[in-house]
Parts: C-alpha cells; structure tokens; sequence
C-alpha cells in the first residue's frame, strides 16, 4: 500500500525552497502522532516486511509492504506519518546532517549528476530541473517553522492517493473509506506542459570517464497508448543486447561498458534519451557514431524483427511488474497522481502486440529526425578545447 502526495522537488518554487519535499520526507520519519523516533522505528519493524519512502519531482511516496494480517495496523502507521509529524527542532537538526551527508555521495554519483545535467539541457526551468536533494545552503536553512508550513500548504487530503493491492486489499477499502474519509475528491489537472529549449549541458570534472546523454523532449502526453509506443522505440536505440547503439559502441567497436536507452513519459512531459559512459580518448567517435545511428532510425531503418523483440522484451517486463503487489500498487498509484485511468493488464498487452512496425518508425522519425531539437549534457574529463560538445555530435552527421 502506499499513500501518494502530489508535492515534490518541482513544487519547490524559490531556491531556499530546494530540497523540501524531500527533506520533510526524511523527517517525517523521525516522530509522528503518538511515537517518537526509536518508538516510530520499532513500531515499523513489529510489523515486518518494509515501511519507506522516497521523493520524485513529481511526488512523493510513503508504502509499506506486509503480510495481510498487518494491513490496518500499516496504514495507521502511514497514516499517522502523513497527518502527524512531530518535527522537533532536534530531529530536524539532526537530519540536516543526514541530509548533507547525502548530498555529498550525490556529487559523486556521476550518473545522477548526469541525468540532472540533462534535464537542465531540455527545460529551462530551475524550479523543475534543480536537484532532488536541494543544496547544502537550502538545507541547512531548514527550520521547523518552514517545514511546518511546507506541510500544511501541500500535504492536504486533495492531494494525497491511497493506493492498495494484494490480498485483503478490496476487503479493507469500506472500512478505510469509513475511518479516513477517503474517497473521490476533486483531483488538480497536473501542471502545465513545460517549456522547452535544447541546449547543451556540460560539468567538468577530474575523472577518468565521460558520462554522458543525448536526448529530446517527445511531448506531453495523456495516452497511455502513445507512451507504450515510445517506450518500444526506445528500446531500440540501446535498451537490448541487440539494439543499434548497444551493438555499434559496445559489441562492434569496444567503445563503451554502460549503453542504455529510455523513454518516460508523463501527462505534461516526455523525453527519449541515450545514456553512455566513455574514457575521454573514445568520446568523440561514440558521439559520432550516435548521431549516425539516431538519424538511421529517424529515416525509417527500423527492422520489423526489431521492433517484435522490443515488443517482447516490453511486455515481459509489464508481466512481471503486475506479479509482485507492490508492482501493481504503484502501477494505479502513479495513474491516479495524473489524474488518468490506470490501463489494466489485459489492455497494456494487448496495446503492445499489436503496435507496428510503422507507428514505431513514426515515433522516433518525430523525436529524432531535428539534431536542432537534440539536447545534450555531459559530465568528466572534457577536452578543454571542446568548446561544444553538441556541435561534436552534429558534426559527426556530416
């Protein structure tokens, strides 16, 4: 189960704001209603499997997943962590320290550092694009009286998603509409489509390797449909051993360890990247050799055995998430947070199966066919007589 509230790092509207959300979801755990820090963490492990919680741009996320049994005595327990904070002055100190030890093993997350490089070179919206975690100055700026207020305006019953699955899940629904008062509530539309401007994004660092992405946005989407669609195109890009970039900088020219590819799409956004990791010697033929392979797959050189294995590989892993609860409880969840109705399984598969060959050629003819639209961010041991990184990727097109 999980109790989902529509406030996350992209809500954070000022940079003293920054890391808020997911501050207070740190220090939502150290005190709550009747239980103090060692009483909240015992009353946790009494009840076995996992109680957690993690923060997204979007939103953030408190679940627990046990046994049947212990089901009202876990939703009591999110519950009561959502509603009732205590949020002491000195657990919130105390959790400064956490917090900044956190974002000190984010600096060296070179992928992290990455995907948020990249973000930055697609939107030009701070309030969107800056780090989860915030910054060392906006953290330790946090007090109770700010945190409380954060709490108030934005962890309102309006903006929170019950979500259950597993056994004894529809069972419960009555009894917890009757305590809680949950139920169908006017839901907020998701913010408005974010503006974008391609640029590219670069941070030089002292390592040995460059990681870096290209991508483009693919567009707001409320269509589940349509976001399958970019998802089996993406997938050939890098997202299998036998994708084109996989195989061309990774099996056929040594060129790199890490190719993967991705597509995610939400109701007021989208994007499709390339991810790579490379010594700084290799870099300018696997952008090269990138550009080449990206502009292929634009033109229409999409093979329909491809494509079927994308299909496969895609629908397996919709399979699998629908057999764990936890799975699907984040599968309604998420759909609900957007304000959409969450495709069931017999429709997500029968969608995948009967995608073709040509809606998928469409897709990334439409993400890929403009270099213009292609943004680009890189973090490592950059050439300093690279002025342009982008300009090294388009210039392997000509």
């Amino acid at each position: 189960m999980a109790l989902l509230v529509a406030v996350g790092s992209r809500h954070e509207l000022l940079p003293e704001d920054w890391g808020a959300a997911h501050f207070l979801e740190h220090a939502l755990f150290k005190g709550a209603g009747e239980y103090d820090g060692p009483a909240l963490a015992a009353a946790i492990d009494d009840l076995g499997g996992e109680v957690n919680a993690y923060t997204t741009r979007d939103y953030t996320c408190f679940y627990a997943k046990v046994l049947p049994e212990y089901l009202d005595a876990a939703f009591d327990l999110l519950y009561t962590l959502v509603t009732a904070p205590r949020l002491e002055d000195s657990d919130i100190a105390k959790e400064r320290e956490v917090i900044a030890e956190e974002l000190l093993e984010a600096e060296d997350d070179l992928e992290d550092r990455c995907d948020n490089a990249f973000l930055e070179a697609l939107y030009p919206v701070p309030t969107f694009t800056h780090e989860i975690l915030g910054t060392m100055e906006s953290v330790r700026g946090w007090t109770r009286p700010r945190l409380v207020a954060f709490h108030r305006r934005w962890y309102r019953p309006e903006r929170t998603v019950v979500a259950i699955a597993g056994e004894g899940a529809f069972a419960q629904v009555e009894r917890l509409v009757r305590r809680f008062g949950l139920g169908d509530r006017a839901w907020p539309l998701c913010p408005p489509p974010l503006p974008v401007a391609p640029r590219e994004r670069l941070v030089r660092l002292d390592r040995d390797q460059v990681h870096w992405m290209v991508g483009v946005s693919t567009g707001p989407t409320r269509d589940w449909k349509r976001a399958l669609a970019f998802e089996v195109a993406a997938a050939l890009i890098a997202g299998q051993n036998s994708s084109r970039l996989w195989q061309r900088l990774r099996e056929e020219h040594g060129l790199a360890y890490t190719v993967q590819s991705g597509a995610s799409l939400h109701a007021d956004r989208g994007e499709m990247s390339l991810y790579a990791v490379v010594s700084p010697s290799k870099l300018e033929d696997a952008l090269r050799l990138t550009a080449q392979e990206l502009l292929a797959l634009a033109r229409g050189e999409v093979q329909a055995e491809a494509v079927q294995r994308a299909k496969v590989q895609l629908e397996a892993a919709v399979r699998f998430q629908w057999e764990t609860s936890d799975g699907r409880m984040l599968h309604l969840g998420r759909y609900v947070l957007e304000g959409q109705r969450p495709p069931t399984l017999e429709e997500l598969v029968h969608r995948i199966r009967t995608l073709s060959r040509e809606e998928v050629a469409t897709c990334l003819a439409e993400a890929w066919g403009d270099p213009q639209r292609w943004a680009l961010a890189a973090v490592g041991p950059l050439p300093r007589r690279w002025s342009s990184v982008k300009a090294r990727v388009l210039a392997g097109l000509v």
